[in-house]
């Protein structure tokens, strides 16, 4: 994530991104609003929005979902082909040179060819989509904080789950590779194993650990 502490880069990236999203065809009915510096786009029949020179990100996402409250919207959603994007996306912020689109497949490539391991990869697929839709409860929530009474849907449906009376996120919904692929469990100790991961799952080290004491 080093390329993201540069605020250069960052400026750079979103300059990017604007340009693509001006660039591409979107559908008639459709009127998509993007930043560029301190000017609001507007691409379609929409109602224009005002230019706005909020610095953060937190509070100028609130002028966009107050505006579009305002214009009657009514659902926050998101689409494969733009779930799509979002992995495209962050492919590139793990390994900006890769030409893959799939997240997946980009951990498979990092791990079984450029050695990354695995607290270095992102995150799959389906742990992402969680990410996305918590993200998307959040911005719904943040659409009615105008309300004095909050209505909103249950959070079971975004990603999060109750667990002894308080809601915890949903990091995924498919096995843990640790657990189907215990092969994949590696350690790093410089001395006897004793608290390390291979021991806390009951394995025998392997030639992936960096110690010297295969079991």
């Amino acid at each position: 994530m080093d390329f993201l502490r540069d605020p250069t880069n960052k400026e750079e990236l979103f300059s990017f991104l604007t340009a693509k999203i001006r660039e591409s065809n979107w559908p008639p009915a459709k009127t998509i609003y993007v930043t560029s510096g301190e000017t609001v786009e507007t691409i379609g029949a929409g109602t224009r929005m005002q230019n706005c020179n909020h610095e953060e990100a937190d509070t100028r996402i609130m002028v966009h979902a107050m505006h579009a409250v305002e214009q009657g919207a009514k659902l926050l959603d998101v689409a494969d082909e733009h779930f799509k994007k979002l992995e495209s996306l962050t492919v590139i912020l793990y390994d900006r040179t890769s030409p893959l689109s799939s997240i997946n497949e980009a951990r498979r490539e990092l791990f079984c060819q450029k050695n990354r391991t695995m607290d270095k990869l992102p995150p799959t697929s389906d742990a992402l989509q969680q990410h996305v839709r918590r993200a998307m409860y959040q911005a719904g929530i943040w659409t009615t904080s105008r309300q004095t009474q909050h209505v909103v849907p249950s959070p079971q449906d975004f990603a999060w789950t109750k667990v002894s009376g308080s809601w915890v996120p949903v990091w995924m919904t498919v096995a843990e590779v640790s657990r189907e692929c215990r092969e994949l469990i590696k350690c790093c100790c410089k001395r006897e194993c004793s608290v390390c991961k291979c021991v806390k799952a009951n394995v025998e080290c392997s030639p992936l650990c960096k110690c010297k004491y295969i079991k």
